[in-house]
């Protein structure tokens, strides 16, 4: 399960292809990316923003084209290794971070063919 709790990675259920974890460690970098990412999530935990809780972000959070690859020799999504970018909206983001718009994220998924042993919505 995604550890975002929104209530469309609950319907989702699991995340078979591969999890991120949030970006772990006291130093500077990985502390600020943490927070980039809780905000792009809107998680505001104190737990979580400190890093004192291990949580895993579903890959369907961040977009294919920018942040991910799927790599074919494990069968699952790889975060790409990713500088200082800045969005659409002139948002400064330090790296990966799950920007991923759900809905969307849904949407193209049933417009695809997939088996039907496959969970969502």
């Amino acid at each position: 399960m995604c550890g975002c709790q929104k209530e469309t990675c609950i319907v989702i259920g699991y995340c078979g292809e591969g999890s991120f974890q949030l970006p772990a460690g006291q130093k500077p970098d990985k502390a600020n990316l943490r927070k980039q990412w809780c905000q792009a999530l809107g998680i505001g935990r104190k737990d979580i923003l400190a890093g004192e809780k291990e949580l895993r972000i579903a890959y369907w959070h961040f977009p294919e084209e920018r942040f991910r690859h799927f790599d074919e020799k494990v069968s699952a999504w790889k975060l790409k290794p990713t500088a200082k970018w800045v969005d659409n909206e002139k948002q400064e983001w330090l790296g990966a971070v799950p920007i991923r718009n759900l809905d969307e994220f849904v949407s193209s998924y049933l417009s695809a063919r997939h088996e039907p042993t496959f969970r969502l919505l």
